[in-house]
């Protein structure tokens, strides 16, 4: 037999002497001369003369001592799309030497460099004796990929940006490693910057991911430029605010609970204004609007004319309040603080 265990053996006998003809009864009952499609085993074959005289023989049929036996050892792709796939076949039973024909007609023992797909194995001993096995190569049912969200520094100089990673794909679980050497899968309470990681699934599969966390370009500032109230107890003061840096638009709140940017028309005091930015980023600034200590307040010290007709008479002022310098007009054109001369 020349595959174990099945019934390709056969036994031809030959007689010779004694009397012819010859009847043949053999251990299986059969009583041709010859068998064939036989099991391994022994078979007794009684052959009979004319003449009675017999001659009794035994022939044994003998196979391989095991099967043909084909054992694999199969790696499958670990990164999607990839071509990191073996299959190693190990060989025994069955009459050595062997030789191998693949769906891929290699026809080496051993595959490498394969892509996910079915790859058949045929196994031929030196007797003919075959035998076919069926494996694939898999992988994983996508590509690891990462998609994230994030939030923006809100506010010039602050460290409360953050970043949410979401990862697909690939062979759970994975590992992270941010270029900061955190090795957490998000961020939280981050300055701005370039953040880069990379992820490794169990297979050693990588995907890298860049994300730029931003900040406003510069910080919330206010000035005030202040105009003050000219004359005492007038209304006449103004401030003009001018915002730089952080996220327009803005929202004002006055101290006088006015929304506008700049104040007109309004008296001496103390000032203050909140400025607020989209992003909530708040810059306080105050500053007083000044008027003059007192109001402005002149007395007339008069000295009337001598005698009839003369022109001896004079006026001296004297001025208060209000901010000097002062200038002077008189109903007469004069314009110094005292006039002489007068009629």
């Amino acid at each position: 037999v020349s595959c174990y265990a099945d019934s390709t053996g056969a036994i031809d006998a030959t007689v010779t002497g004694g009397t012819f003809p010859y009847t043949y009864l053999w251990s299986t009952t059969d009583t041709t001369e010859d068998l064939s499609g036989l099991p391994s085993a022994s078979y007794t074959i009684t052959v009979t003369d004319t003449n009675a005289c017999s001659f009794d023989i035994t022939g044994t049929v003998s196979q391989p001592s095991d099967s043909l036996f084909v054992s694999l050892q199969v790696t499958d792709v670990d990164c999607f799309g990839s071509s990191t796939g073996s299959i190693l076949s190990s060989v025994s039973g069955g009459t050595a030497p062997y030789t191998y024909l693949r769906s891929n007609s290699e026809i080496t023992s051993g595959i490498l460099d394969l892509f996910i797909g079915t790859y058949d194995l045929l196994v031929v001993d030196s007797l003919g004796c075959s035998l076919l096995i069926l494996d694939s190569i898999q992988e994983p049912l996508a590509p690891l990929s990462i998609s994230e969200t994030h939030i923006n520094v809100d506010c010039f100089g602050n460290t409360n940006g953050s970043i949410d990673i979401t990862v697909a794909g690939g062979t759970a679980p994975y590992t992270y490693l941010w270029n900061t050497s955190t090795t957490t899968e998000d961020l939280t309470a981050i300055p701005f910057g370039t953040y880069t990681l990379t992820v490794t699934d169990t297979l050693n599969c990588t995907e890298v991911i860049t994300i730029e966390i931003t900040q406003p370009a510069a910080s919330l500032e206010v000035t005030l430029l202040v105009t003050d109230v000219s004359c005492f107890g007038d209304s006449t003061g103004s401030i003009d605010a001018t915002v730089t840096g952080g996220t327009s638009p803005y929202t004002y709140l006055w101290s006088t609970t006015d929304t506008i940017e700049d104040l007109v028309g309004v008296p001496f005091g103390n000032y203050s204004i909140t400025v607020m930015d989209t992003n909530a980023c708040a810059f306080t600034i105050e500053s007083p609007v000044t008027q003059p200590s007192a109001p402005l307040f002149a007395s007339l010290d008069v000295t009337d004319v001598d005698c009839f007709g003369s022109s001896t008479g004079s006026i001296e002022s004297a001025v208060s309040g209000g901010t000097a310098p002062y200038t002077y007009l008189w109903s007469n054109t004069e314009e110094t603080s005292d006039i002489i001369d007068l009629v």
